[in-house]
């Protein structure tokens, strides 16, 4: 308790760090199938509406490609988050980062790597999936 209470106490006396949100329930996001056989790559911005509880009411994308898009909204709206001073003023929304890259190239089911930095930030990276046609 003296700990937690010694942390707020710093975290108070700057304002940026307290009413930072911070994650507490998150699944991991896939890179969607499309994008990887397509090569799409980039960043996605989502405006995130929270609820008083942290839960993500709404995660609307502002920019970025519409299939990756698609993929940060569905996983955003799983997040919950938490503020680490209960009572510091905090901001009903904020803007989420998605950073999704592309490492390399697979003929087998790629794998999904995920990485979340503060703030507000998570990278995506895969191996891009070589797609042939059927041979019939």
């Amino acid at each position: 308790m003296l700990t937690r209470t010694l942390i707020c106490a710093l975290l108070l006396a700057s304002p940026m760090l307290a009413a930072d949100w911070f994650p507490i329930e998150f699944d991991a996001p896939t890179y969607p199938a499309l994008a990887s056989q397509a090569r799409i790559e980039g960043v996605v911005v989502l405006r995130l509406t929270l609820g008083a509880s942290g839960k993500v009411l709404r995660a609307a994308p502002l920019s970025g490609d519409p299939v990756l898009a698609r993929a940060a909204r569905d996983n955003a709206a799983t997040w919950r988050f938490t503020q680490p001073c209960p009572g510091a003023p905090s901001p009903e929304t904020i803007e989420f980062t998605y950073q999704f890259r592309l490492d390399g190239e697979t003929l087998a089911k790629p794998e999904t790597r995920f990485h979340y930095g503060q703030p507000y930030r998570a990278t995506v990276t895969s191996q891009a999936a070589h797609w042939m046609p059927s041979q019939k």
